[in-house]
């Protein structure tokens, strides 16, 4: 699958002086937060310059779901690291639905759990990982989740060398919630032959193949999911909790439930919790079991907790976030009257969800950068504007770019209609192949042609 690359562009927006001016500005202090007012087109484009310059975590905060992917699919489209740009996903199950997350919603999760966390372990500077950006959802950051202290508990360095009893290896993986299963294919799943273990984390793009001799780890070699090769060899790896709903808590989220009266459910239903609450009492993984991440934790943690004192966050304009959260605090009672109406649920459900304005207190005192205009116009906010628009006038777009470039600019054309602009050049005597990767700064008084992904 083709992946759209503009990283080329990076080091001429580094070299312009209001880029340095931002980037030194955020050295200070006493200036927070301070107003980003960049247009949106061109927030994208500084933040992955800022990921690869600060060197620090940052977190961007958006109103909505889709603001959210849209930011994650154009950071990695500038970014250096592609990898190192994640998403916080919102649960795939609305407030009070009993349906289970994705594996992969599941995952993303845990892996942005684990870059933010990672700063705050012993384990910093021994793993192969850069500071992260991770792009959060009012809707995904408002969702109970592990505490921060259990997660930070779960996380073993496995190194090659290492002493590990076998036996107490696989007792580890329950507790931090893998499920067995023959072939290792999905995040948070483990199986073993003899004395090979395959496991794959959550936090890691792909599972990893531990060989051991007696309780001694001899090598550890990833593998790819799908053809189940090995490939190369490396010394260690992160092994994190497989879900932020830990099984090991199970009796106690039992013990909590046990005082709802679930007699108002339809008959169904009543099958559904009694399943749940032995898999809960024997400490046992299921899909499904993040609906109960409030029973299993007196206090649950929030994804807030997970930020590193030098992270830098983002958000968008607090009243754009306030207005969301409300949005959806009633969203979420309304499903919860109609569940229970339907038997659903039990009356007396604790809140899956943190209230709005402890959320928002929190984010107003971490918060370093809020995306909006200020009183005054910043050199950064000067340093773009919008393009004009062309509405199908290719010819026109054409004569534009080709009289900058003769100017002395680098014109670069990101389009889905790269071939046809590509067509019309030829038709004037010019080649220009159009490309999906810009890896390098173009040079001065060139025109670049990047086909756009759908």
């Amino acid at each position: 699958m083709e992946t759209l690359t503009l990283k080329g562009l990076l080091p001429i927006l580094r070299e312009h002086p209001a880029y340095r001016w931002l980037a030194s500005r955020l050295g200070e202090k006493g200036f927070y937060p301070f107003p980003l007012d960049l247009p949106e087109p061109a927030r994208a484009f500084v933040l992955a310059a800022l990921l690869e310059d600060l060197k620090r975590p940052i977190v961007l905060i958006v109103s909505s779901v889709e603001k959210a992917r849209r930011y994650y699919e154009e950071l990695r489209s500038w970014a250096e690291s592609p990898d190192d740009v994640l998403l916080f996903r919102e649960p795939d199950a609305l407030p009070y639905e009993r349906e289970p997350w994705g594996r992969e919603t599941i995952a993303q999760r845990i892996e942005a759990l684990f870059r933010l966390a990672l700063h705050l372990t012993p384990y910093r500077n021994a793993l192969p990982f850069n500071p992260p950006l991770v792009i959060a959802s009012v809707r995904s950051i408002l969702y109970k989740t592990i505490p921060l202290r259990e997660f930070l508990a779960g996380i073993r360095l496995v190194k090659v060398g290492q002493e590990r009893p076998f036996q107490k290896f696989l007792r580890l993986l329950d507790e931090l919630g893998y499920r067995y299963e023959t072939v290792v294919d999905e995040p948070g799943t483990f199986g073993y032959r003899g004395g090979i273990l395959d496991v794959y984390p959550p936090s890691s793009r792909f599972p990893f193949r531990v060989e051991f001799f007696g309780d001694e780890i001899e090598t550890i070699r990833p593998f790819d999911p799908g053809t189940q090769r090995s490939s190369g060899q490396v010394e260690s790896f992160a092994l994190t909790p497989a879900s932020e709903a830990m099984p090991g808590f199970g009796l106690e989220a039992a013990q909590a439930l046990s005082s709802l009266d679930f007699s108002s459910c339809h008959p169904l239903a009543q099958n559904r919790f009694r399943e749940d609450l032995e898999n809960l009492r024997q400490r046992k993984i299921f899909r499904g079991i993040e609906f109960y991440i409030p029973f299993l934790y007196s206090e649950p943690g929030s994804f807030l907790d997970f930020l590193p004192q030098d992270a830098l966050v983002i958000t968008e304009e607090f009243a754009e976030l306030e207005a969301t959260i409300q949005n959806l605090a009633f969203q979420a009672g309304e499903v919860e009257k109609e569940l229970v109406r339907a038997g659903e649920i039990p009356q007396g459900l604790p809140s899956p969800y943190f209230p709005g304005s402890k959320l928002m207190e929190k984010l107003r005192r971490r918060a370093d950068i809020v995306m909006g205009r200020g009183e005054e116009e910043t050199p950064i906010g000067r340093a773009f504007f919008y393009a004009p628009l062309f509405a199908g006038q290719l010819e026109r777009l054409l004569d534009e770019s080709m009289a900058m470039e003769r100017a002395g600019s680098r014109v670069v054309i990101v389009t889905r209609q790269a071939h046809r602009l590509a067509e019309i050049l030829a038709n004037r005597g010019r080649i220009s192949e159009p490309a999906t990767r810009l890896e390098a700064p173009p040079p001065p008084s060139s025109l670049t042609l990047i086909r756009g992904i759908p």
